[in-house]
């Protein structure tokens, strides 16, 4: 990861996802990359990412289980 403080402290790093250059901490870039991202990315990458990941492997309208006992 390429990361660098400014002169005024402010931590600058490079998006994974687009290697433009991002000020501040970024997000997390997983599942769509490993490493931080930049707030366009994450909106338009990585959450949509998510959700399709959370869509495709949730259970549906599976039976509930019985306990026994």
């Amino acid at each position: 990861m390429n990361d660098d403080w400014r002169n005024d402290g402010e931590l600058i790093q490079t998006c994974v996802i687009c290697k433009d250059q991002f000020s501040g901490y970024g997000h997390n870039a997983m599942p769509a990359a490993e490493g931080r991202c930049c707030t366009s990315c994450n909106d338009v990458v990585v959450i949509p990412t998510r959700i399709r990941k959370f869509l495709v492997t949730k259970p549906r309208n599976q039976p509930e289980k019985k306990e026994e006992g």
